[in-house]
């Protein structure tokens, strides 16, 4: 039988002697070492004893804790350990031989100029440096070459560059400072700018969610009347990373469909965008997108849907909550069923169960009061008349709302504002959200 423990130790232990090199050629890069950099290298080296028996690590090791020992150094002393460094380095070249390894390479540099959440301008040209000499097209290097090409091309690097490429390089790294780790992963992966759209467009998880299990997020987005795909095609429209990642991801099956999607995006003519776990649910708890989510449904005797408009419901006590604080208007839980929101009675495998469902009908009515975020407007409901189905004219009757507004002052005095606005009541709601 093979024996595939001795097959991936085999690969873990390239893997890190791969990384330190990158690690240590990012650290002395801009030809300075800093005490953030030598207590990152010390943890680094800790966390990955399983080339500890290498000659030079073990050199690098001890020569790393003498001068965690020593607390201060001499100028003398930070020149030594960063030719020391530069040395590893240099012995450690013999290891990047396959492509695996020369993006472990990569990834390490990254760790090493970034140890210190400092990016200066040697740093960014040694990266630049470091991904010419990869001679690799694929991702993530493909992503680093266009934007490194993109900042370098006037020869000037701005302080809003610079931000932004940390920005970036972070996303391949956890932050040392704040985090205390030394992993190199990838923590948040987004290649798209633009609005997630969900009607009628496909979608691919890959990683593992934070937010649920990719089951619960697969079935968010088809509640939402989009498709699910269990592969990457050219025909996908979103390729979906979770923010969860292992430490062997450029290895796995997640790494593999980034690649895959990076390579059909090549194509003018493709659809397909990669956006990150939490642009996905950015997207997904959009009031704005909700609304669309809610006009799918209307169609004569259409089934309740138990996406809602409302991100949740809690209720505590006597007192409820529909959580509509990012709202304009937030909807006090009173009004529910103005938004057509009802807990109903399910079964599933022969038992009941009670969820909250959401409707098409949206029905404000005489008499509704709702205030802003901030308590300084209000608005108040004159007349109203409910959406409902047309069987006429087979269409959602829109229905309509008449309001006033007042502002609202410290003492609780209403001052009129406007008066006798007229409004469907989709507006209405539109304007509850939007402002």
């Amino acid at each position: 039988m093979y024996n595939t423990n001795r097959f991936n130790y085999s690969r873990n232990y390239r893997k890190a002697l791969t990384s330190l090199r990158g690690i240590t050629s990012g650290i002395v890069a801009d030809d300075t070492i800093n005490d953030v950099e030598i207590l990152f290298l010390d943890a680094w080296l800790k966390q990955n004893k399983n080339i500890s028996s290498q000659v030079e690590v073990a050199l690098l090791a001890c020569t790393v804790r003498e001068a965690l020992k020593k607390k201060t150094l001499t100028t003398t002393e930070h020149t030594e350990l960063k030719n020391s460094l530069a040395r590893q380095a240099k012995e450690l070249n013999a290891y990047q031989e396959k492509t695996p390894e020369i993006i472990n390479n990569i990834l390490g540099f990254i760790q090493g100029i970034t140890a210190d959440n400092i990016l200066n301008d040697q740093e960014i040209y040694e990266l630049q440096q470091q991904i010419k000499l990869s001679s690799l097209d694929e991702w993530p290097v493909s992503i680093l070459r266009t934007r490194l090409n993109s900042i370098l091309k006037d020869q000037l690097i701005t302080e809003e560059e610079r931000t932004d490429l940390l920005e970036l390089l972070s996303n391949f790294s956890t932050n040392f400072l704040q985090t205390g780790s030394t992993e190199a992963t990838v923590t948040s992966i987004s290649l798209h700018d633009d609005k997630v759209d969900f009607n009628g467009k496909s979608f691919c998880f890959t990683g593992t969610f934070a937010s649920g299990s990719r089951k619960q997020c697969e079935n968010a987005t088809i509640n939402q009347g989009a498709t699910i795909s269990k592969n990457v095609t050219k025909n996908l429209n979103y390729l979906v990373t979770g923010s969860i990642i292992t430490k062997d991801w450029i290895h796995s099956s997640y790494g593999r469909k980034i690649e895959k999607a990076m390579e059909y995006q090549a194509d003018p003519t493709c659809q397909l965008h990669i956006i990150s776990e939490e642009d996905w649910l950015e997207a997904i708890y959009d009031p704005t997108s909700r609304l669309e989510h809610l006009k799918l449904l209307w169609k004569d005797r259409s089934q309740r849907s138990t996406t809602l408009l409302v991100s949740k419901i809690s209720y505590s006590g006597s007192q409820g909550s529909l959580h509509t604080d990012e709202w304009a208007f937030p909807v006090p839980y009173a009004m529910r069923e103005a938004l057509d929101i009802q807990y109903d009675t399910r079964t599933k495998d022969k038992k009941a169960y009670q969820v909250w469902t959401q409707g098409p009908i949206i029905s404000f009515k005489e008499g509704d009061i709702i205030f802003s975020g901030d308590k300084k407007t209000c608005i108040q409901v004159k007349f109203a008349n409910r959406m409902g189905w047309d069987k006429d004219k087979d269409e959602m009757y829109q229905g309509s709302v008449t309001y006033d507004t007042y502002s609202v002052s410290n003492m609780g005095t209403m001052t009129p504002i406007t008066s006798s606005t007229n409004t469907t009541q989709m507006q209405f709601l539109e304007y509850l959200i939007r402002g």
